[in-house]
């Protein structure tokens, strides 16, 4: 089936990438911590599979909900540069 190959070439997902616009901003909480927010997503990523892989790469905990990620501390610069290399366009 067309649907099928569609998933098999990974086309959902490249169309999902390409069609988020990443916004990433640094809030502070509680007590002077930090923590960076990216949110954008198109509803095609898997959120919780890109929050865990940006988790490992940047050493750090944090979440994914309400198609938002958070990261904790101050990750702006380097969030951007990953999310670039994956192929997201960000603000």
């Amino acid at each position: 089936m067309v649907r099928d190959i569609d998933k098999e070439l990974g086309l959902d997902d490249i169309l999902a990438i390409e069609g988020s616009v990443v916004t990433v901003r640094v809030d502070n909480r509680r007590y002077g911590k930090s923590v960076t927010v990216l949110q954008g997503f198109d509803a095609g990523v898997d959120l919780h599979a890109l929050a865990k892989e940006l988790k490992h790469h940047l050493g750090t905990g944090g979440t994914s909900k309400d198609g938002v990620i958070e990261l904790q501390g101050e990750h702006r610069e380097k969030a951007k540069a990953y999310l670039r290399k994956l192929g997201y366009n960000v603000e």
